[in-house]
């Protein structure tokens, strides 16, 4: 398991560490904080600079933390597609999105680009897919957040019917069991 947590500054320096686990990578956690200036060119850097290809069985991407649309704008989470899209094994199972602040998980799942990453995960390497998690929803706003999600997935609900959609108020009752807690 990698877990990324984005800082100030350069990351290509990451993306070529995690480049040598290779063939031994299973999962892969991406994380960036809402409050962090330069996210964008940070995540475009370590996108420039991994190469999926290294990493013929990776099961599980997770997209931790992803920013409140009204602090930092819809480009907080356009980094999602792309890296999808770099990702050419068919080993992947799961993916898992986190939002950063369930008090404004609506506003996020707004600006999340779902007719792109639907798409994506409609992609022939994509077919082991089964699982695919929005962790953090706010509970309150379950009904409303299940609708965008659902409507944003449709093109992959369509398409591979058997992938579970699933959103949870909690990210530790699916993070936790991996490490043991």
């Amino acid at each position: 398991m990698v877990d990324l947590g984005f800082g100030g500054c350069s990351v290509g320096w990451m993306a070529k560490i995690i480049s040598m686990v290779g063939a031994s990578l299973e999962f892969l956690s991406m994380a960036t904080m809402n409050s962090m200036v330069g996210t964008d060119r940070l995540l475009d850097e370590f996108y420039d600079a991994i190469d999926f290809d290294y990493f013929p069985n990776l099961q599980s991407i997770t997209f931790d933390y992803l920013c409140d649309y009204q602090l930092v704008g819809p480009k907080s989470t356009r980094h999602i597609p792309l890296v999808l899209r770099k990702i050419t094994s068919s080993s992947v199972r799961e993916v898992i999105l986190t939002l950063a602040d369930n008090r404004y998980s609506l506003d996020t799942l707004y600006a999340i680009d779902w007719a792109s990453i639907s798409e994506v995960l409609s992609q022939k390497n994509y077919s082991s897919l089964e699982r695919f998690f929005v962790l953090r929803v706010n509970s309150r706003q379950l009904d409303e957040a299940v609708d965008i999600t659902m409507d944003g997935m449709k093109g992959l609900t369509e398409k591979n019917p058997s992938v579970g959609i699933f959103l949870c108020n909690q990210r530790q009752l699916v993070m936790a069991p991996r490490f043991g807690w």
